[in-house]
């Protein structure tokens, strides 16, 4: 799926409408916006874009299907936790649903899902997900004072500083 690192993008829960999501998880007021703000900003419309789960909880699913149906990218999701909507829902905001896969980088592994895997980390591999949001481990630069786990790469939001994340920036942090 992934033929060219320097065109992909990721994000994991963002949880657009989420009202709660700033108290739970101690976000900014204005996380959605900057969430908007970032991707526009970040995303050339031919990018493809990897979100890795959780886009919109509790939301008005109206409204949030023309915002996020309007951000750049060739959009693919990976189905979160609290992706309740139908798939329809998801492909009328512009994202192809794509189960968790494993691709390769050079003679490395790359796995990509919404949960972290558990285990011992290969050196050869590296697991790229969401889901724990601001409760585990960073993985690089953006993420300065937060453990990191080996094998692991947590794109939370709140991670990320609110932002897509380059995947080829992630992985020569990670790698180098």
């Amino acid at each position: 799926m992934i033929t060219d690192i320097e065109k992909t993008w990721l994000i994991s829960d963002t949880h657009f409408g989420h009202a709660n999501i700033e108290r739970l998880c101690k976000r900014p007021p204005n996380a959605d916006a900057l969430m908007i703000q970032e991707w526009q900003r970040l995303v050339p419309p031919d990018a493809l874009l990897l979100h890795l789960g959780d886009v919109a909880y509790r939301a008005d699913f109206k409204e949030w299907q023309k915002i996020i149906a309007a951000l750049p990218g060739d959009k693919h999701l990976i189905i979160g936790n609290h992706d309740k909507q139908k798939p329809e829902y998801y492909e009328r905001c512009g994202f192809q649903i794509t189960p968790p896969f494993t691709s390769s980088y050079g003679k490395k592994l790359l796995t990509f899902s919404h949960y972290p895997l558990e285990g011992t980390a290969i050196a050869h591999q590296l697991h790229i997900h969401g889901h724990i949001h601001n409760g585990g481990y960073g993985w690089g630069p953006d993420t300065a004072g937060s453990p990191a786990r080996v094998g692991h790469a947590n794109v939370s939001v709140e991670m990320t500083k609110y932002r897509p994340v380059h995947l080829g920036t992630l992985l020569r942090a990670y790698f180098s």
